[in-house]
């Protein structure tokens, strides 16, 4: 009588933490973040796409202090543009694929090759996404004089010490 009560108690406590979300990864204290000496630090990946969006904004939106020329203004526009246009071309493809690789994955019996074959295709693009984004970082660069590099900088010192 003691063990049913027990488990009873026990399945309605877990079914009350799942509900609430006690029990999900993301209220965890130790979820994607650490305690060092006081300070809660967030782990960041290295995030290419995110470089290239920030790298982009930060230079528009100091144009002026930058100097920037009206070709350089197209330019870099231009080049925000069409790599937008082309990560969410790969964006979409991976998307699709994870549906595919889905699909097969419910089948009573698993094709393995053609699984296989459609996770190579996966991480295909997203190689060539990385390397879409890094070459658009660098030509983001290219665009830049020394000068300008310089100043853009110091602004970005300016920046994080606000």
């Amino acid at each position: 009588m003691k063990t049913g009560k027990l488990l009873i108690l026990t399945t309605a406590f877990l079914i009350i933490c799942a509900k609430s979300g006690v029990a999900d990864d993301k209220m965890c204290p130790m979820y994607k973040n650490h305690c060092k000496m006081g300070k809660v630090q967030y782990e960041k990946d290295w995030n290419v796409e995110e470089m290239f969006y920030k790298k982009a904004r930060l230079i528009m939106m100091n144009e002026k202090e930058l100097g920037l020329s009206a070709e350089q203004i197209k330019a870099i526009r231009d080049l925000k543009s069409e790599t937008k246009k082309q990560v969410i071309r790969n964006d979409a493809e991976i998307d699709v694929i994870k549906v595919d690789i889905k699909n097969q994955l419910y089948e009573p019996t698993i094709n393995i090759e053609s699984v296989n074959a459609l996770i190579d295709k996966k991480y295909d693009v997203k190689k060539a996404k990385a390397k879409l984004l890094v070459d658009s970082l660098a030509k983001l660069k290219a665009q830049l004089t020394e000068d300008q590099i310089n100043k853009l900088k110091e602004l970005y010192k300016q920046k994080m010490d606000d």
